[in-house]
């Protein structure tokens, strides 16, 4: 493990990067050149200051309109601020349950500054979303140069690289889609970096 932590901080020295891979899912080791704006980043450190992610800098909150809206605070349950949107759908007293009195959309910013709620505006699909998990998916989209893969031979690593999408070689489109196939693999995966 140490000896891939230290192959990793070495390379991340050169042509990679860490990547925001929003709100969700935090930050990624990628192998590309540092571009701030665009969500890459020098450091972990950097990108995880550029990238808070719900769980730990975010949460969600059961607000008096009966809708669940995103917290730039931390979860804290007492205050009616939840880790996800399932807990703050459960929150005490059902008030947060059926749709709020206020009508929400989530508009994509680009990967550095992610999704950002739009109050009394109508989702279109297109530059304004129903959930924030659409607007996510929509704005933290992988570059069409870079894939998902395996990185290590431990099974929970995913990295981006500089490899077109092809699930038969195993570089996935989607982190989830990489995460789903490496924990498959095991101790046996190969270091693709």
């Amino acid at each position: 493990m140490r000896a891939v932590a230290a192959i990793l901080s070495v390379v991340a020295a050169e042509d990679w990067s860490y990547y925001c891979l929003g709100a969700t899912h935090g930050c990624v080791l990628a192998q590309h050149d540092v571009t701030p704006l665009s969500g890459y980043y020098s450091t972990l450190v950097d990108c995880e200051a550029g990238c808070p992610i719900f769980g730990k800098d975010l949460s969600w909150e059961c607000a008096d309109s009966g809708n669940c809206e995103i917290s730039q605070s931390p979860p804290n349950p007492k205050e009616n601020k939840f880790a996800t949107f399932t807990e703050c759908s459960n929150a005490p007293g059902g008030k947060c349950f059926a749709p709020g009195s206020q009508e929400l959309a989530y508009e994509c910013h680009g990967p550095h500054f992610g999704c950002v709620v739009k109050h009394g505006a109508k989702a279109d699909g297109k530059t304004l979303f129903g959930t924030f998990d659409e607007c996510a998916t929509a704005c933290h989209a992988v570059p069409k140069e870079l894939s998902f893969g395996c990185a290590g031979t431990r099974p929970n690593s995913c990295v981006l690289v500089a490899h077109a999408p092809d699930s038969k070689e195993h570089y996935f489109g989607g982190y989830d889609e990489c995460t789903e196939w490496c924990s498959e693999r095991g101790p046996s995966a190969e270091l693709i970096i």
